[in-house]
């Protein structure tokens, strides 16, 4: 093998890619051959560096360049959804399309020289490069938790996941802004992410919830006054209380409480994905005997917090999504008759208000 190739066994699990760890020697000019330096440690990715002249200057560019076969082809399904073309430019147009959309300052042009089986994307200094490979990597995992449409009548299967936050005062019974402010601040998509890491690393393997569509709603909650008694599941503590629930059978509804005081504006991403991850496992352990709390503990040890917080935190009111986000409060109503104590609100109104 050529010293100038840099390569191990290449990357099998594109939902925990982060090529911007990618370690490019400071010398990089005495490990190249023929003007090239090349890594493989990211397969299907490969990362180019060279001696060029650009605006009529001798300089290096620095490559990605990844082929659409293998590993892309649930990728390349969601692409065409978007839509895009899943090939070299379609990726590229998506890719560059999303730099565009989210802002992102680059000293010099990305340049692109895909062909129809390839994606080339180029940066000519590295900062520049260490952001696009940092924002690739962002949209590869994000793809891979965007749901996809299967267009066959026979065993269709969605997933859906939504989390659930009560805005109504304990002690009145009335919906208030301020109980809002108080949810956790994280990214809708962290819920998700953990729930495709059990999917891939524990439900696969176990040939559980493989079939049948599914519905999960996360409730999420302080223990108020009146929690006298608690669901005896085996991942109660003194501090928090699970209570996961299935009904239906072809439509799995699902609904998972955890109460626990921790739960509020300030929570981190970290200390959420551990309470979420133990909120899916309380509903596998219970709900499935070939599933253990000591197996599903072992396997939390895996979870990629890298990914868990490439999210921006704390997250916009819209890539929070509740379940009543995008409705609004008219008042309440008992028996028929308004109650003239509840002051209507809009929920994203609101709570922009308060936080910006």
């Amino acid at each position: 093998m050529n010293d100038h190739i840099h390569t191990t066994r290449g990357t099998r699990n594109l939902d925990r890619l982060h090529l911007e760890k990618v370690k490019i020697p400071n010398n990089i000019i005495e490990f190249m051959e023929d003007g090239t330096w090349e890594c493989l440690d990211h397969k299907p990715f490969v990362i180019h560096i060279s001696s060029v002249i650009y605006k009529g200057n001798e300089t290096l560019s620095y490559s990605l360049e990844f082929s659409l076969t293998g590993d892309f082809e649930k990728l390349n399904r969601k692409l065409e959804e978007m839509p895009y073309i899943s090939d070299g430019y379609g990726w590229t147009n998506y890719i560059l399309d999303k730099l565009k959309q989210e802002k992102v300052a680059f000293k010099e042009v990305i340049e692109s020289d895909s062909e129809s089986e390839t994606c080339v994307l180029t940066a000519f200094n590295e900062n520049d490069f260490r952001m696009l490979l940092q924002k690739v990597s962002l949209y590869v995992r994000e793809l891979l938790l965007t749901k996809i449409s299967d267009n066959s009548e026979e065993n269709t299967k969605t997933m859906t996941i939504s989390r659930f936050w009560s805005h109504e005062d304990e002690d009145d019974g009335i919906c208030k802004p301020e109980i809002m402010f108080r949810r956790p601040r994280v990214d809708y998509r962290i819920s998700e992410y953990i729930w495709f890491f059990l999917e891939t690393n524990l439900l696969m393997q176990k040939r559980v919830l493989q079939k049948n569509s599914m519905a999960i709603t996360l409730f999420m909650g302080p223990i108020y006054k009146r929690h006298k008694f608690f669901y005896d599941s085996a991942y109660n503590t003194e501090t928090k209380k699970f209570h996961p629930a299935m009904r239906g059978s072809k439509l799995k509804d699902i609904s998972i409480s955890c109460s626990y005081n921790g739960f509020n504006e300030k929570m981190s991403p970290a200390e959420y994905a551990n309470i979420v991850y133990d909120m899916y496992c309380s509903f596998l352990v219970d709900s499935f005997k070939k599933i253990t709390k000591e197996e599903c503990d072992e396997l939390k040890g895996m979870l990629d917090f890298d990914v868990i917080h490439s999210f921006e935190f704390p997250a916009t009111f819209d890539n929070q999504k509740y379940s009543a986000d995008k409705g609004g409060y008219g008042g309440r109503t008992v028996n028929g008759i308004v109650d003239e104590k509840a002051v209507p609100y809009n929920y994203r109104e609101a709570y922009i208000n308060q936080f910006g």
